[in-house]
This record gives C-alpha cells, structure tokens and sequence, in this order.
C-alpha cells in the first residue's frame, strides 16, 4: 500500500510538474506572441511615420513649388503692369504732343483768320473810300 501511495504521490507530483511545464510552455508561447504583436505594431508605426514624412515631405515641396510660382507670376504681373503704365505714359506724351501741334495750328489759323479780316476790313474801308471818292467827283463834275 505504502508503494501504491508512492506511486500514486510519484505520478501526482509528476502530473503536477508535467502541468507546471505545460502552464510555462504555454506562458511563454504567449509571451513570445505578444512580443511579436509589439514588433508588428512597431514595424507598422515605424511604416507610417515614414509614410508620413514622406507625405509631408512632398507637402512641403508642392507648397514651395506653389509658392515660386506664385511669386513668379506677382513678378510677371508686376513688369506687365509695369510695361503697361510705360506704354499708358507714352501714349499719353504722344497724345498730349499730338494735342499741341493741333493747338499750334489753330492758333496759326485764327491769325491768320484774324490778319485775313483785319485786311478784308481794311479793303473794304479803302473800297468805301473809293466810292465816296467817286460819288463826290461825280457830284462835284455835275
């Protein structure tokens, strides 16, 4: 009987520990699956950061590439504006020249309108003169 019970106690105590290996097994089984989650959610942050930088990266150069050439366009718009208000000036100095020489020429004309009454008023004096003239000689011959 005391065989029997050591054989019973053997068998326990080595049920036991064959548990207690299988309990560790399996701990560490999970321990190791845990650790390789840790690694695979790691590995996908490490992925999206880099996805990240990346898409930032190109962010920043799209905004510098907008931005080149919006200053490109501010400095074409400026020299157009620029040429513009040039051609706008000399068309202005070309209408104002443009403008004297007329002015010149209808001064010229209204003296010469002028000097042309001034001689037609003279002529027409001389010819009243002439009448009275003839009409007195014709009354002093009567």
């Amino acid at each position: 009987e005391r065989a029997a019970a050591e054989a019973k106690e053997l068998a326990a105590r080595s049920l036991a520990h064959g548990f207690e290996q299988k309990a560790a097994v399996e701990a560490k089984v999970k321990e190791d699956q845990t650790r390789a989650h840790e690694l695979e959610l790691d590995h996908l942050r490490l992925e999206y950061e880099a996805k990240a930088a990346e898409s930032e990266a190109k962010a920043e150069a799209a905004i510098a590439e907008e931005q080149q050439r919006a200053k490109q366009t501010a400095r074409k718009l400026k020299n157009d504006g620029v040429n513009r208000a040039r051609v706008a000036l000399e068309k202005t100095r070309l209408a104002q020249e443009d403008l004297r020489e007329q002015h010149a020429k209808l001064v010229e004309a209204a003296r010469e309108l002028k000097d042309e009454s001034k001689a037609r008023r003279a002529a027409e004096k001389g010819l009243e003169r002439e009448r009275r003239a003839h009409a007195a000689s014709r009354l002093a011959a009567q």
